[in-house]
């Protein structure tokens, strides 16, 4: 880190490394924090989506019987109800396995920046 020679002092780096490491702690806090309310979102709306997705089954099976009329069968059957039941898997899923990704890698730049040496020089004035 560059400071104006002016502005080091005996304890600058001292300071700033405890200052640096302060952050870096309360960064990591937020970032769990975080990461557990995405895992407890994800486990608490798999319920709901889970029954979303079973009445998205059960409606596409019932709009495939074969008395059906081909033209629902393919457009509600084959389309909107899996579609349905789709839409109420990913959320739960995706926050579950995917949503939390960019929080760990955060974590992980976190904990490098954390364990870095240092050093307090003079800036040079031109």
């Amino acid at each position: 880190m560059t400071l104006p020679a002016d502005q080091i002092t005996d304890g600058a780096a001292d300071t700033l490394h405890v200052a640096l490491r302060r952050y870096c702690e309360a960064r990591l806090a937020r970032v769990q924090r975080e990461t557990e309310l995405a895992w407890r979102q994800g486990l608490r709306s798999l319920g709901s989506g889970s029954i979303l997705f079973v009445i998205g089954l059960l409606l596409s099976a019932g709009f495939l019987e074969p008395d059906v009329p081909e033209f629902w069968q393919n457009l509600l059957g084959n389309g909107v109800f899996l579609v349905i039941g789709w839409v109420g898997l990913w959320y739960p899923l995706d926050l579950l396995f995917f949503a939390r990704q960019p929080l760990k890698r955060e974590a992980l730049i976190v904990n490098a920046i954390s364990r870095m040496p240092l050093l307090v020089q003079p800036a040079d004035v031109s």
